[in-house]
């Protein structure tokens, strides 16, 4: 029993205890403090107790070690953009000695690597080569994914390319953004690089320039896919590079350059290109190039000076590609005081002498409208569109023509539509929302709409198959329409 201190006598601010009171007093409080000292250790030893048997009985020791693995691989993609020591990766080999050896023995988790200098900047160069040494050793014979961005007097990232190098056998899928030091040592090395089926390469223009550049067509015989992000001042023939060997190219050059490669890479299925000038007059003469296995296709304009797009025109003129299937074309990038329409009739002259299959089309920017319907037209097989006027209204009678129904429906296949841009009138799109079901399920006829504070949502249900349409608006304008078939349903 302790000792209870009513029992003691009562006792004002100014008043104090007897000799023999005070000793009871600090006998009881020296027992309490014993006796707490021996519940907390006791508290303690419980408490380590029982996290021990929650993790014997944790669910996530019954998850099988290659499941564990693939978690690891996904939580540590979410982290890649960290600096090394908070990765994921580096991060579960401490956490116990089960989930270390799973890391350890999971060389996928290791082989993507993503050194960002503006991220590890904070960090020694030698805490990072000793991370990146590890990750290396970590990966094995397994092939790796590389995106490495030096800066000039990046120290923190010094030996890191070298490093890198020195697994060069490994490389599969690679970005660099080069400084000067590490574009010295990458045009300098001669490594091969026998797994390297994508190459990314920020640097200086005369990387891939015989006779010192690099040179991908001896070392990267598996080579498929090259971006280029530089004011190239080369012809394409005198670049080191297996034009021919090339199903994608991503490009930001002159056009006249762009033009070039397209006239050698004739096996391409997919390209992407940012011109930055306009194309010289003789080139305009040149002949027409067909790429038969062309089936993806992104052109954005950056050019921020020009107010005329001829080197648009001309691209379009001297390009034809019948298997096209999916086209991204953003064509006004930046304002300007006159917009010139007409690139939409180049782009209709361009599907119209393809005489491709879209089911894919991207359009942002403003187009004549008439040459825009009658590009849709052309394409009854697309499914998914996308119009994103940059300065003009979205008008009505753009609206009315996608809906309209009977023998000269437009887009039949149409799965998806996506408007984003301001509409020329703030009416209720209600009817012609109805208008636009009747056209793609005529045979049964719209269902009821369902109303909704931002959202309107039609369901029509027919014969073997349902579509659903979602209108939203969303800030600042944006309406999204989409038709959903009953195998896409929710």
């Amino acid at each position: 029993m302790f000792p209870d201190p009513r029992n003691l006598s009562a006792y004002d601010r100014f008043s104090f205890p007897s000799t023999t009171e005070e000793a009871s007093i600090r006998s009881f409080i020296s027992t309490a403090e014993n006796e707490i000292a021996k519940l907390e250790q006791t508290i303690a030893g419980l408490r380590s107790s029982v996290a021990l048997q929650k993790s014997i009985i944790a669910p996530v020791r019954r998850l099988p070690p290659e499941l564990l693995s693939y978690i690891f691989v996904i939580a540590d993609a979410s982290t890649m953009g960290e600096r090394l020591s908070r990765q994921t990766k580096n991060l579960v080999i401490g956490v116990n000695a089960a989930w270390r050896a799973v890391a350890l023995s999971t060389p996928s988790l290791w082989s993507k690597i993503l050194l960002d200098g503006a991220v590890q900047h904070m960090y020694p160069s030698r805490k990072v080569n000793s991370l990146l040494s590890r990750q290396l050793k970590l990966s094995l014979q397994y092939p790796l994914t590389i995106t490495y961005i030096s800066y000039w007097q990046n120290f923190s990232l010094r030996g890191c390319l070298a490093l890198l190098l020195e697994h060069a056998h490994h490389w599969k899928d690679v970005y660099l953004h080069l400084g000067d030091d590490d574009d010295e040592i990458f045009q300098t090395s001669s490594v091969a690089f026998p797994l390297l089926e994508r190459l990314d390469v920020a640097g200086s223009d005369d990387i891939y320039a015989a006779p010192t550049g690099v040179d991908l067509t001896l070392r990267c015989p598996k080579i498929s896919s090259l971006s280029l992000h530089s004011d190239l001042h080369w012809h394409p023939r005198s670049l080191l590079v297996p034009w021919t060997r090339l199903a994608s190219v991503k490009l930001h050059a002159e056009p006249q350059f762009i033009q070039e490669t397209l006239n050698l890479a004739h096996q391409l299925t997919s390209a992407e290109l940012y011109p930055l000038r306009t194309l010289p007059s003789d080139l305009q003469q040149t002949r027409r190039v067909e790429h038969p296995q062309l089936s993806v296709l992104k052109i954005h304009n950056q050019e921020a000076t020009l107010r005329e797009d001829h080197y648009l025109h001309d691209l379009f003129s001297l390009l034809q590609a019948p298997a096209l299937r999916e086209l991204d074309f953003e064509p006004n990038a930046f304002k300007r005081e006159e917009l010139d329409l007409s690139i939409t009739s180049s782009l209709l002259s361009f599907i119209s002498s393809s005489r491709c299959s879209l089911t894919r089309l991207n359009y942002r920017g403003d187009a004549d409208q008439q040459a825009f319907l009658k590009i849709l037209s052309l394409v009854p097989t697309l499914e998914y569109l996308v119009f994103a006027p940059q300065f003009n209204d979205i008008p009505f009678s753009f609206i009315r023509s996608l809906i309209r129904s009977g023998s000269d429906t437009l887009l039949p296949a149409l799965i998806a539509l996506e408007l984003d841009g301001m509409l020329e009138d703030e009416r209720d799109l209600r009817a012609d929302i109805e208008r636009m079901l009747h056209s793609r399920n005529a045979e049964t006829g719209a269902g009821t709409l369902h109303r909704g504070d931002r959202v309107i949502e039609a369901m029509s249900k027919g014969k073997g198959w349902s579509s659903s349409i979602v209108w939203c608006q969303l800030p600042p304008a944006m309406y999204l329409l989409m038709f959903l078939p009953s195998n896409q349903m929710a």
